[in-house]
């Protein structure tokens, strides 16, 4: 059986990398809605691996950015004490949608039942607690957040500091796309409002389970007051007051490319469809419809979504099953295209192959 989830969490693992989200289902007209559990929790999944610690291979994981929906092929659940939500799978497919993180769908995704952190308000626990436990992800809205550097360790460690349910905590951070950003700008260390975190609970580490923040959502980059360049007057009367306007970047688009910015028509898609199923090269599509890289590869993911809400099966295993929440259009609206530059990461640009299956159905 084959089943979908919003990607939650894609951290670092021993050896490879660990992703886990939220169920989901979709119904005939393409909204989705969240499948929860008998007691009304969102349903997690963990897809592991059958190698030594469940890791997922780097290489496998880096097609998937967090609020990415994944199809698991094959699913076959395989839990472990508190890892209750660890499924096997044969492979993993991004569906090149992306959940729009809007206050509709974060009300769905918060845990609103767990007063404390994995069983309890410590850093860790013993792996006795762990061979009791029935759950080892959450999804929070913290206050107080921030971040900094741990030194005072062999490898310095970014960590945060954040309170829930006036507790509060201090855990590593598994997020390579966050501490990517921290790293690559530390003045971005301190304070973090209006975030929303994914926790994990880890694999046993020197006789501990540790409490991990494996993903986060909701930051941005902190302006940086830029220092203030003073200009002499002769300078200024050298160089004029007033500078000539530059041509925007779309009226610079409409220059080189004819139909830039031009409104696609049926037509246009079709011909679309039919050139890049022949194997048609990218540049000779930019060519033959006078639009740029970023254009067709735009008009491309927006078929592929089309195609794929008309494709996506309709969930078969009723029985004995947890329920969803009713799709509607309001859920439904916040999906949208993924975008492949939206992380820090330097992420390698999709082939044009990786959407092929989708109109080949």
């Amino acid at each position: 059986m084959d089943k979908l989830f919003i990607c939650l969490a894609n951290s670092y693992k021993r050896g490879g990398r660990y992703i886990a989200g939220i169920e989901v289902r979709f119904d005939a007209t393409g909204h989705w809605g969240i499948v929860r559990d008998e007691r009304g929790n969102p349903r997690w999944l963990r897809p592991v691996s059958k190698l030594l610690y469940g890791e997922i291979p780097k290489e496998e994981a880096l097609d998937f950015n967090l609020l990415t929906i994944i199809r698991v092929v094959d699913v076959a659940p395989c839990p472990i004490c508190a890892h209750s939500e660890n499924v096997y799978y044969s492979r993993l497919e991004s569906t090149h949608l992306q959940v729009k993180l809007s206050p509709v769908v974060l009300d769905r995704l918060i845990n609103r039942c767990h007063n404390d952190i994995f069983y309890g308000k410590g850093k860790a626990i013993h792996p006795t607690d762990y061979a009791h436990g029935d759950y080892s992800l959450m999804f929070i809205q913290p206050e107080n957040a921030t971040t900094y550097v741990d030194t005072d360790r062999e490898t310095p460690q970014f960590r945060m500091e954040f309170d829930y349910r006036d507790v509060h905590y201090d855990f590593p951070i598994t997020d390579p796309v966050f501490i990517d950003f921290l790293r690559d700008d530390p003045e971005q260390l301190g304070d973090l409002p209006h975030v929303f975190l994914t926790l994990s609970l880890g694999l046993e580490y020197e006789g501990w389970h540790q409490k991990l923040v494996a993903g986060v959502l909701g930051y941005t980059k902190r302006a940086i007051p830029a220092p203030i360049l003073y200009r002499s007057p002769s300078f200024m009367e050298r160089e004029g007051t007033k500078q000539k306007e530059e041509p925007s970047y779309i009226e610079r688009q409409k220059q080189l490319y004819a139909n830039a910015y031009a409104k696609w028509t049926e037509a246009d898609d079709a011909l679309l469809l039919e050139l890049y199923a022949k194997g048609t090269p990218i540049q000779d599509l930019m060519k033959q419809f006078g639009r740029n890289k970023g254009s067709i590869h735009s008009r491309l993911k927006k078929l592929a979504e089309d195609r794929l809400l008309r494709t996506l099966p309709l969930p078969n295993d009723h029985n004995n099953t947890p329920y969803c929440d009713e799709p509607n259009e309001e859920a439904g609206m916040q999906l949208h295209e993924e975008d492949p530059y939206s992380t820090r990461r330097e992420v390698k640009s999709r082939s044009w192959t990786d959407f092929f299956h989708l109109f080949s159905k």
